[in-house]
Protein backbone atom coordinates (compact mmCIF):
# COMPACT_ATOMS: atom_id res chain seq x y z
CA UNK A 1 0.00 0.00 0.00
CA UNK A 2 2.39 2.67 0.76
CA UNK A 3 4.16 1.99 -2.53
CA UNK A 4 1.12 3.02 -4.20
CA UNK A 5 0.31 5.94 -2.23
CA UNK A 6 4.52 7.44 -1.27
CA UNK A 7 4.70 9.29 1.67
CA UNK A 8 2.05 10.64 3.96
CA UNK A 9 0.96 14.40 2.92
CA UNK A 10 -0.95 16.56 4.75
CA UNK A 11 -3.16 19.39 4.95
CA UNK A 12 -2.77 23.36 6.59
CA UNK A 13 -4.44 21.97 8.82
CA UNK A 14 -2.84 18.68 9.87
CA UNK A 15 -4.86 16.04 7.91
CA UNK A 16 -3.41 13.05 6.10
CA UNK A 17 -4.27 13.82 2.26
CA UNK A 18 -2.68 10.97 0.76
CA UNK A 19 -0.68 8.06 2.12
CA UNK A 20 -1.25 5.36 4.62
CA UNK A 21 -2.17 4.98 8.43
CA UNK A 22 -1.88 2.02 10.02
CA UNK A 23 -4.47 1.40 12.94
CA UNK A 24 -3.95 -1.12 15.41
CA UNK A 25 -6.47 -2.38 17.68
CA UNK A 26 -5.02 -3.04 21.18
CA UNK A 27 -6.95 -6.13 22.89
CA UNK A 28 -7.22 -7.17 26.47
CA UNK A 29 -4.08 -9.20 28.19
CA UNK A 30 -2.28 -8.78 24.87
CA UNK A 31 -0.29 -5.52 25.45
CA UNK A 32 3.16 -7.40 24.83
CA UNK A 33 1.87 -8.85 21.33
CA UNK A 34 0.83 -5.26 20.23
CA UNK A 35 4.72 -4.35 20.89
CA UNK A 36 5.56 -6.92 18.91
CA UNK A 37 3.26 -5.45 16.03
CA UNK A 38 4.83 -1.75 16.73
CA UNK A 39 8.77 -3.73 16.26
CA UNK A 40 7.48 -5.15 13.34
CA UNK A 41 5.89 -1.45 12.04
CA UNK A 42 9.32 0.41 12.99
CA UNK A 43 11.51 -2.18 11.40
CA UNK A 44 9.30 -2.28 8.25
CA UNK A 45 7.52 0.97 7.64
CA UNK A 46 9.61 4.13 6.69
CA UNK A 47 8.00 6.66 8.43
CA UNK A 48 4.94 5.06 9.99
CA UNK A 49 1.66 7.05 11.07
CA UNK A 50 0.11 4.28 13.60
CA UNK A 51 -3.52 4.89 15.21
CA UNK A 52 -3.59 2.60 18.26
CA UNK A 53 -7.61 2.44 19.17
CA UNK A 54 -8.70 1.47 22.20
CA UNK A 55 -12.40 0.86 21.28
CA UNK A 56 -11.98 -3.24 21.71
CA UNK A 57 -15.90 -3.84 23.46
CA UNK A 58 -16.33 -7.32 25.27
CA UNK A 59 -19.95 -9.11 24.04
CA UNK A 60 -22.15 -11.99 26.01
CA UNK A 61 -21.35 -14.44 23.53
CA UNK A 62 -17.54 -14.44 23.60
CA UNK A 63 -16.59 -18.03 25.00
CA UNK A 64 -15.55 -18.63 28.23
CA UNK A 65 -12.37 -20.04 26.64
CA UNK A 66 -11.25 -16.75 25.90
CA UNK A 67 -11.51 -14.89 29.69
CA UNK A 68 -8.97 -12.22 28.64
CA UNK A 69 -11.48 -10.80 25.68
CA UNK A 70 -14.76 -11.05 28.29
CA UNK A 71 -13.15 -7.25 29.52
CA UNK A 72 -12.19 -4.14 28.11
CA UNK A 73 -8.71 -3.01 28.27
CA UNK A 74 -7.42 -1.53 31.03
CA UNK A 75 -5.84 2.12 31.05
CA UNK A 76 -2.64 0.52 31.78
CA UNK A 77 -2.84 -1.24 29.05
CA UNK A 78 -3.51 0.87 26.39
CA UNK A 79 -0.93 3.51 27.59
CA UNK A 80 2.02 1.45 27.87
CA UNK A 81 1.37 0.29 24.30
CA UNK A 82 1.15 3.86 23.76
CA UNK A 83 4.15 4.81 25.69
CA UNK A 84 6.19 2.14 23.74
CA UNK A 85 5.16 3.49 20.31
CA UNK A 86 6.29 7.06 21.76
CA UNK A 87 9.92 5.47 22.55
CA UNK A 88 10.28 3.78 19.54
CA UNK A 89 9.77 7.00 17.56
CA UNK A 90 5.77 6.21 15.94
CA UNK A 91 3.97 8.45 15.01
CA UNK A 92 0.41 8.74 14.82
CA UNK A 93 -3.12 9.07 17.26
CA UNK A 94 -4.42 7.86 20.30
CA UNK A 95 -8.28 7.69 21.02
CA UNK A 96 -9.98 8.80 23.96
CA UNK A 97 -11.51 6.00 26.41
CA UNK A 98 -14.63 7.53 25.64
CA UNK A 99 -14.59 5.98 22.27
CA UNK A 100 -15.69 2.76 23.62
CA UNK A 101 -18.80 1.03 24.19
CA UNK A 102 -21.45 -0.82 22.45
CA UNK A 103 -22.80 2.33 20.95
CA UNK A 104 -19.90 2.59 19.01
CA UNK A 105 -20.56 -0.68 17.30
CA UNK A 106 -22.68 -1.18 13.83
CA UNK A 107 -25.46 -3.19 14.16
CA UNK A 108 -25.05 -6.53 12.52
CA UNK A 109 -27.87 -8.07 11.38
CA UNK A 110 -26.92 -10.09 8.89
CA UNK A 111 -28.76 -8.41 6.07
CA UNK A 112 -27.54 -8.35 2.23
CA UNK A 113 -26.16 -12.06 3.17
Amino acid sequence: MIQQTGKNIFNEHGGLVRGVLIRHLVLPAHRHDSMKILDWISANVSEPLVSIMNQYTPFDFIDDTYKELKRNVTRMEYYRVVRYAENHGINGYTQQKSAVGEKYVPDFDLSGL
